[in-house]
């Protein structure tokens, strides 16, 4: 399974950030794995949040294509390491950031 983070702007005009898991015989879904909602807080600074808090995360959620506007896999690389962050325990520091 090729699994490769992409961000999705919805029609609705949310905006998705999630791993796209590829598979066969899936014309009119996405499935994607752990996907979380893109928000801005009151800082201003970008926040990810749980796409469906009532959803078991260790299996793929369906996204119907008819409600996708566009999607890219083109991720912003601070937002690609904040989607790592958010589904997992492992921190990436910041560039430069490694040694005090």
């Amino acid at each position: 399974m090729d699994t490769s983070i992409f961000a999705f702007k919805l029609t609705s005009g949310e905006e998705i950030i999630s791993r796209l898991i590829q598979t066969e015989n899936q014309e009119d879904i996405f499935l994607l794995d752990n996907p979380r909602v893109l928000m801005i807080g009151q800082d201003g600074r970008f926040m990810l949040a749980p796409l469906m808090f009532s959803s078991d995360s260790d299996k793929p959620i369906k996204l119907q294509k008819s409600s996708v506007a566009c999607y890219s896999e083109n991720v912003k690389e601070e937002l690609s390491n904040g989607y790592i962050g958010s589904i997992s325990k492992i921190a990436i520091p910041p560039k430069g950031m490694l040694f005090e």
